[in-house]
């Protein structure tokens, strides 16, 4: 995932890797990039949060946690329905 996402032209994360790179060389940019990405999908699940890159107004798109339950267990109910289980209310 990190070596893709150091491809990505016009990109915060891009700009971190090639950062580190020129400091340290290739294979240490990529593990600090990996980190980086890391606690950035912790961060996203624990919040709720979408990831948008800087410069886009983030609190419009910002999850809450209600939004993001209500979500999971539509797609919870679903998957079960799909799977020939029968849900109700309980």
């Amino acid at each position: 995932m990190a070596q893709g996402t150091s491809r990505c032209k016009n990109s915060t994360l891009r700009q971190f890797y090639l950062q580190i790179k020129d400091k340290k060389g290739h294979k240490v940019a990529i593990v600090a990039l990996s980190k980086k990405i890391l606690c950035i999908i912790y961060h996203l699940l624990i919040t709720g949060e979408r990831y948008v890159e800087e410069g886009v107004n983030k609190k419009s798109i910002k999850l809450s946690l209600s939004e993001s339950t209500d979500w999971e267990i539509k797609r919870a109910i679903h998957t079960l329905r799909k799977a020939g289980y029968t849900v109700s209310a309980g």
